[in-house]
């Protein structure tokens, strides 16, 4: 796809056959369009939305398609979160072609936070960030001083997992009290005892806590969950 600032952008497209179908906006973690993106894509396409996942780097690594031993250590600096808004930008022209009835950021860790980011824009109707580091500055600012700011007004669903070494729930309850001030509809759900990437990974052992964030995602979504998809999808990407 071509982003707002005209640079090529790999990306992982799939649509859905349904009508009245919502369009989300995947923002990757720090791997970028690891392969558990594209099927994440699909699934989402499976459950009736036009997904689109974006990759983070390539403007310095290419638009070639990734394999899982892809390294994106090298290529991480470049990717500020001005990059982020404006390949946000470019994924929308790509999706609203299909029309959709409701538009979604949907984000990881890395991608996580940049999707809440996004969160002031018009026609947004809300963002999901898995183990987002919500207090964390950037360029772009943190999610936490945006809602403080005012600037993100639509509809938030955070998930976190209550033993995520590189996120203190402190700063989750920083991030739910700033929504809450400025009267932002937040869900946060904290899954105790679940370690940060718990959804994205291969860990069998949080099949209960990654089952119960999808159907919430689908939820917030406004899609109907099928008992297929709440209990048979498979987060290793496999």
């Amino acid at each position: 796809m071509t982003a707002a600032d005209g640079v090529e952008v790999a990306a992982r497209l799939a649509t859905t056959t349904e009508r009245d179908a919502p369009a989300v906006v995947v923002l990757p973690d720090f791997r970028g369009l690891h392969p558990y993106y594209e099927a994440l894509t699909e699934e989402l396409a499976g459950a009736g939305a036009h997904a689109l996942a974006i990759d983070h780097y390539s403007r310095t690594a290419g638009t070639g398609w990734r394999d899982a031993d892809f390294d994106p250590m090298p290529h991480r600096g470049a990717a500020v979160d001005a990059t982020a808004a404006s390949d946000v930008q470019g994924a929308w022209s790509v999706l609203d072609q299909f029309e959709p009835s409701r538009r979604y950021v949907l984000g990881f860790c890395f991608g996580g936070r940049r999707a809440l980011l996004q969160g002031g824009q018009s026609q947004l109707d809300g963002v999901v960030a898995f183990y987002a580091r919500v207090g964390l500055e950037g360029d772009g600012g943190s999610p936490t001083q945006l809602a403080r700011d005012g600037q993100l007004s639509c509809p938030v669903l955070g998930i976190f997992g209550g033993a995520d070494p590189h996120i203190p729930i402190e700063e989750v309850n920083g991030f739910r009290d700033a929504c809450a001030a400025a009267s932002v509809p937040c869900e946060i759900e904290v899954y105790d005892g679940a370690p940060h990437s718990f959804f994205d990974h291969d860990w069998s052992a949080y099949a209960d806590a990654s089952a119960d964030a999808w159907l919430r995602v689908l939820r917030f979504l406004g899609l109907e969950p099928e008992e297929r998809t709440a209990s048979g999808y498979d987060s290793s990407g496999r």
